[in-house]
Parts: C-alpha cells; sequence; structure tokens
C-alpha cells in the first residue's frame, strides 16, 4: 500500500529524506504542467519545479497534518510561480483547442481572435490567471480550488463570473465579442 502525502510528509518531518522522492514523483509533472501554463517557458517551468520541492524539503517543518499536502504544495508553487514570473505573464490558449477547419481564412481569423483573448487573459492579474490555470489546466474542482484557495465555493464562483464578465467587456470594446 502506497503512503499517502501526509505520511510522506511526516516522515520527512521525522528524518526520513528519501520521501520527498515519492511526492516528487505525484506532483512535479502536474507543477510543472501549471508553471508552463502560467509562464510559456519551459526553462522557467523547470525552475519553478526546482524552487518548488527545495521548499517543500526546507519548510518540511513547516507542515501540519490538519492541512491537505496538495493545498500546501500548490500554495508554495503558486507563490514561487509568482515570484519567477516576469512582467509578461502569458496565458496559454493552445492551438489545438481550435476545431479544425477546411477554410484558411476562417481559421487565420479564429487564431487572430484567440491571440486577442489571449492578450486580454495575459493582462488580468496573476491571481485571476492562477484560478484559471487550475481549473482548466489542472482540471481541479472548484471544491479543491475553493480548499486550496482558502476562499468559500460561492466566492469562487463569484471570482469566476467576475473573471469571464471583465474578459467579455475587454473583448466588446475590441468590438470582437459574439456571445460565443
Amino acid at each position: 500500500m502506497e503512503d499517502t502525502d501526509e505520511e510522506l510528509m511526516q516522515e520527512m518531518q521525522n528524518g526520513n529524506e528519501e520521501a520527498i522522492s515519492g511526492l516528487y514523483d505525484r506532483y512535479s509533472g502536474k507543477i510543472y504542467r501549471m508553471a508552463l501554463a502560467m509562464t510559456r517557458n519551459s526553462a522557467l517551468a523547470e525552475d519553478v519545479v526546482s524552487e518548488v520541492f527545495w521548499r517543500v524539503h526546507n519548510y518540511r517543518h513547516k507542515f501540519r497534518p490538519t492541512v491537505s499536502f496538495k493545498a500546501w504544495l500548490y500554495r508554495i508553487a503558486r507563490n514561487v510561480i509568482f515570484s519567477f514570473s516576469e512582467k509578461q505573464k502569458p496565458f496559454p490558449l493552445q492551438p489545438d483547442w481550435i476545431a479544425s477547419s477546411s477554410d484558411p481564412v476562417h481559421e487565420v481569423e479564429q487564431e487572430q481572435f484567440f491571440d486577442m483573448v489571449r492578450d486580454e487573459l495575459h493582462r488580468l492579474p496573476q491571481e485571476d490567471q492562477h484560478l484559471l490555470s487550475l481549473y482548466a489546466f489542472e482540471g481541479l474542482s472548484y471544491s479543491a480550488i475553493s480548499k486550496m484557495m482558502g476562499i468559500s465555493i460561492p466566492a469562487l464562483k463569484s471570482r469566476f463570473h467576475r473573471i469571464r464578465a471583465k474578459l467579455r467587456e475587454a473583448l466588446k470594446k475590441r468590438g470582437e465579442w459574439n456571445e460565443l
């Protein structure tokens, strides 16, 4: 039977330096994808992963089993990403999300539209970008994000509503909103 995250952290706190490898194996890929989604820079995303697990190791004594390890880890990751991010904070919108079309003019129009959406996503505060990343790329539920961020589900839904409204208004101002 595999140890839980909290049990591995307890082992680390008790001096078992090898316990971090189990946590790294479970979460390094997820942290990397989240960092890559937020920074669009693979080298920076790798640095984020290294820094996150360095902090997990160095601050292991601050972890309390009353808190979900996953929530604690993602909070560290969020802080590292924010501290590593440069002024340009791109938020990805993958081209493979776009439905294939045989009309090259339509494809160019779609790509231009998604470039505008991407630009507006970049203008969002980092915290909003982080929420969208957790939901869209990590596939976390409102409940999981709520626990991780320490806010209620209604407050989280309200934030997502405001984020969508900001994007909608920004695209309307650009003349590019057609109630998709």
